[in-house]
């Protein structure tokens, strides 16, 4: 259900309301949005029959923005819980590691309008942090990633 990342599940449960962690990705959705131009081809007008020279591919940023939460009986057992559930997520977008697959799942929520898995390949590109609030146990993520290898989603049968 919802999305995942590396084999590590970006959202827990089946609403952002009574969920842990929750991420949705804002930016990059399956089959909806183009590709963004990163160049033109260049043409050299002097040369006989117009060669094409080098050609800069094309490129799919994602943006996934969500939220990570502790869960306890008190602010020290929230603080704990907030902590290891912020390593367990962030350590799948670590940027030193390989590309990953990125894979929407329609669930039973019916997730982005799916009705198959979408998947595509990707890479972190950066981490932003918000502030750390109820008392070390909450704070907001966005996480830029980048298509790698394709730009455009396997969307299974859907």
């Amino acid at each position: 259900m919802g999305l995942t990342f590396r084999g590590v599940a970006l959202q827990d449960g089946e609403t952002p309301w009574a969920a842990k962690y929750w991420f949705d990705l804002i930016k990059g959705l399956p089959g909806h949005e183009p590709v963004e131009v990163r160049g033109d081809d260049i043409l050299a007008p002097g040369r006989p029959g117009w060669y094409r020279g080098n050609r800069v591919e094309d490129h799919l940023d994602l943006l996934l923005e969500g939220f990570i939460k502790g869960e306890g009986a008190d602010p020290e057992e929230r603080t704990d819980d907030w902590h290891a559930t912020t390593q367990t997520i962030m350590a799948a977008f670590q940027m030193d590691l390989n590309p990953g697959t990125l894979i929407a799942s329609p669930g039973s929520n019916g997730y982005l309008g799916l009705l198959d898995d979408a998947e595509i390949a990707a890479r972190t590109v950066d981490v932003m942090a918000g502030p750390i609030i109820s008392r070390m146990s909450y704070q907001k993520w966005s996480i830029k990633l980048e298509a790698i290898g394709t730009t455009f989603w396997d969307l299974g049968s859907s």
